[in-house]
């Protein structure tokens, strides 16, 4: 499937493409300003020609222009690596990938959006740094999986497996 955005699109919807499955290639045009929430949930993207200043394909994934937002992860490499500059995984961002099993979300990421790894069966490790001040509603929802909580948070615990269905919870001390 090969998905030809009109020249003058400026948004990109919620949900507008979730559970397509594949996609072999997209292009983002140049007006491009808007990708609402993580419009490719649950979606393979083999190749993105992003022509949009707004956005940075890297690794795998869609990023905002200066790489501080973390908007899709689209593959079905097992591993992958938040780096810097990267302050935010935002909302739904991993959610509904089947093939993700470890994630490492380097120091400088602040905030984990709503539902940021919501579905996600393959998921068994994720190692979540000292810096990290928000996890918002349902970040591991439908998610069975161990995260290493940097001490920092451990106030945070019981909140967080509220929302979560974590079956135990690890603490490093720093």
């Amino acid at each position: 499937t090969e998905i030809v955005f009109p020249d003058k699109l400026k948004t990109i919807g919620y949900n507008v493409f979730r559970d397509v499955n594949q996609i072999d290639r997209i292009n983002f045009p140049k007006p491009l300003m808007t990708i609402c929430g993580n419009p490719f949930e649950g979606v393979i993207i083999d190749e993105i020609n992003n022509l949009s200043s707004e956005f940075v394909v890297s690794g795998s994934a869609i990023f905002s222009s200066m790489q501080k937002k973390l908007i899709s992860y689209y593959s079905k490499k097992e591993e992958f690596k938040i780096g810097d500059p990267t302050e935010e995984i935002g909302e739904r961002a991993f959610a509904s990938n089947i093939y993700i099993k470890h994630i490492i979300v380097n120091d400088g990421v602040k905030k984990i959006g709503k539902g940021a790894f919501a579905n996600c069966p393959a998921l068994t490790i994720i190692d979540l740094p000292i810096s990290l001040k928000t996890i918002e509603d349902e970040a591991f929802l439908h998610t069975v999986t161990e995260p290493s909580i940097p001490i920092a948070q451990q106030q945070e615990k019981d909140s967080f497996k509220k929302y979560c269905d974590i079956t135990s919870l690890t603490i490093p001390c720093n």
